[in-house]
């Protein structure tokens, strides 16, 4: 699957905070934090590329990226992408 513009703002954003994020707080593929479309967080969760879960260190519950999600920014920051 090709990465779009929308699942590589999420991913580049969650790669940058090294943590959980509220999916409010995700931004959109205009780089809006206005939260990133349910559409959009389901195909990456499905892909591997997210995870949804809860901060333990308190009750955040929300998304973080994987090892594949990493690889497959990497790959595609290695094509040139966007």
């Amino acid at each position: 699957m090709k990465l779009t513009r929308r699942h590589l703002t999420v991913l580049e954003f969650l790669s940058a905070i090294e943590g959980w994020c509220a999916p409010a707080r995700l931004p959109d593929g205009n780089r809006r934090h206005v939260g990133a479309s349910a559409h959009t967080l389901t195909e990456l969760k499905r892909l591997g590329f997210i995870e949804y879960g809860k901060e333990p260190a308190h009750s955040l519950y929300g998304y973080r990226i994987t090892d594949a999600g990493r690889a497959a920014l990497e790959s595609d920051n290695g094509k040139g992408g966007k």
